[in-house]
């Protein structure tokens, strides 16, 4: 089970998952400003050579986390014995702190409201016509991945408004070196595959133009373009790409915690590859076996059927000589092999912010209130990424307000929009409603009827008891009742 660090054989580096990214694997790109930009190509091609060459392979490496290819135990040197068990078991971890912190955040889809009921039916269209629920889910979940996410404004055939998400593999803004990092221009890029290379075409969106360059070959980036052909205006009055990024660092929620998992995946497949070798341990003959007349075939025969017959053999003094048999393998240290998983779990969950139902903390019922004061680590993680969130989401209904007003739609005041997150916790109403109750409040009927999540609709309830109470009176008095509602419906 010795692997080659243990045997002090060097192995290259460059076979070996580095999750350790360097500082260039997650840099901001930064030029003074977009017409020096395109008078200078050559540092635009740079910027895309670099982001393919070191940004995308952080990327690729996050997402195969993401998705349970854990790299760190998949690219793990093979075991020296040939003939030894090598189980490469993957936990994702990562899938699931991302999934949790995306379900958390955006399981109660975030309400956008302003006090202007014009500017309200216009968001409240956009956020619709856009599924716009749905696109903060991927954009959250892409930052939690990637620690960054982006999403494109557009007009389509039928001038409507639309938004959506762009790849992190195939996106990236360029920002101005000043203190306020504004965007000045966004990179988007669309490959295409044939028999002998990849293919790139290179989309540059700037304030008020996007600029389409010729496809190039995606190892040696060329950008050229006719300026009568290749260039098309827009009027978002601003770069109409936005990123979205995770915290101001722009890291992934479990990429510091990569280590920890390829460390993990280690431990359980270690085990894994003892269980299994130990069904192929050695037996041991000792004693006199040629007195015995034990033959090596007579052995393999014995151990086959699963039965050895084993005879004493005798010396000249015609005493016994002793003859045994058994089995020799390593031993297993059980309880500190598995304080150590459990300890590498706990320290998973611990860092990652994300907790381990598998606890017994978590077991039986809670309050919400019990339950947010377990969750404080995740709440303080919630809050930083609803601040840097609200700043692209209120970007995003600038860009809505610039588009409008240039196709005569309604303006909005993007500074009266209220933008509200609320976590996705279970709630236990009923214990709510009671406590409401013992403080002397009242709640009407249709409010009540409104917690229940088998009724559909509350006026189709109401006609059904009131139909099932007629159904108790006597048929005289039922008669009287129909009478009496008919006179009541033709007044």
């Amino acid at each position: 089970m010795a692997s080659n660090f243990e045997l002090g054989i060097t192995v290259d580096p460059k076979q070996n998952i580095n999750t350790g990214f360097p500082r260039e694997a997650n840099s901001w790109y930064n030029y003074e400003s977009a017409e020096k930009l395109l008078g200078n190509l050559e540092d635009l091609e740079d910027m895309i050579t670099d982001f393919l060459t070191v940004q995308v392979p952080r990327l690729s490496i996050l997402a195969s986390y993401a998705s349970g290819h854990n790299e760190g135990i998949s690219k793990k040197p093979p075991r020296l014995e040939e003939n030894k068990a090598d189980h490469r078991a993957r936990h994702n971890f990562a899938g699931f702190i991302s999934i949790f912190n995306t379900g958390y955040l955006f399981g109660v889809p975030v309400k956008v409201s302003t006090s202007e009921e014009k500017e309200q039916k216009a968001i409240d269209s956009f956020n619709k016509l856009n599924d716009i629920d749905e696109l903060n889910s991927d954009l959250g979940y892409d930052c939690s991945r990637f620690g960054r996410a982006y999403e494109l404004h557009y007009r389509n055939e039928n001038d409507e408004n639309r938004v959506a998400l762009s790849s992190a593999f195939d996106t990236f803004v360029i920002y101005d070196p000043t203190v306020e990092h504004n965007p000045i221009a966004a990179v988007r890029l669309l490959r295409t595959y044939n028999k002998t290379e990849t293919r790139v075409s290179v989309d540059l969106y700037t304030a008020d133009k996007i600029y389409h360059f010729k496809e190039c070959g995606i190892n040696q980036i060329k950008l050229t373009y006719d300026i009568d052909e290749d260039v098309e205006e827009h009027f978002y009055g601003e770069v109409p790409i936005i990123e979205w990024y995770n915290n101001r660092f722009r890291q992934g929620d479990y990429e510091t915690e990569i280590t920890l998992i390829d460390l993990y995946d280690s431990g359980q497949s270690d085990t894994a590859n003892y269980m299994s070798d130990l069904n192929d341990a050695m037996l041991v003959i000792k004693g006199h076996l040629q007195e015995a007349d034990l033959t090596l075939e007579e052995a393999k025969s014995m151990k086959n059927a699963n039965i050895m017959l084993l005879e004493y053999g005798t010396d000249s003094d015609g005493r016994g000589l002793p003859i045994d048999a058994h089995y020799i393998y390593k031993q297993y240290d059980v309880a500190g092999t598995e304080a150590y998983k459990k300890r590498l779990q706990a320290d998973i969950h611990k860092f990652s912010h994300t907790p381990d139902f598998s606890d017994e903390n978590f077991s039986g019922q809670q309050t919400g209130v019990a339950m947010k004061y377990k969750l404080l680590g995740t709440d303080q993680i919630r809050s930083m990424k609803e601040q840097t969130f609200t700043k692209a989401m209120n970007r995003r209904y600038q860009l809505l307000n610039n588009i409008n007003v240039a196709t005569f739609g309604t303006p909005i005041n993007v500074k009266d929009i209220a933008i509200k997150f609320t976590e996705n916790l279970p709630i236990d109403f009923w214990q709510d409603v009671q406590n409401y109750f013992r403080s002397g409040g009242k709640l009407s009927q249709q409010t009540l009827l409104g917690l229940l999540p088998w009724v559909g609709s509350y006026t189709e309830e109401m006609k059904r008891l009131e139909a099932e109470e007629g159904a108790d009176l006597p048929f005289y008095d039922r008669e009287i009742k129909k009478s009496q509602d008919s006179e009541v419906e033709d007044e």
